[in-house]
């Protein structure tokens, strides 16, 4: 069995994030990925903000909060 439509744009959405936080991708390409087709929002973006500091080391809280408030200023979450 594969992965879910919904588990594969959750993680793609995620990975995009760990990507922006670790500095491989800018803010651009990013919010890109969150609010085009493949992306999610709301409390399942939520979700992922608050469990990257948990899963994730190697990465830059200031990404990661850069990257949250512009999808607040977009309401996307």
């Amino acid at each position: 069995m594969g992965l879910e439509f919904k588990d594969f744009k959750r993680n793609r959405v995620e990975g995009a994030i760990v990507a922006f936080i670790r500095g491989k991708k800018n803010a651009n390409w990013v919010m890109g990925i969150i609010k085009g087709r493949w992306g999610i929002r709301g409390n399942e973006l939520q979700r992922i903000f608050d469990k990257i500091p948990a899963t994730y080391i190697n990465y830059d809280k200031n990404f990661l909060n850069q990257l949250k408030q512009k999808c607040l200023n977009e309401g996307l979450l």
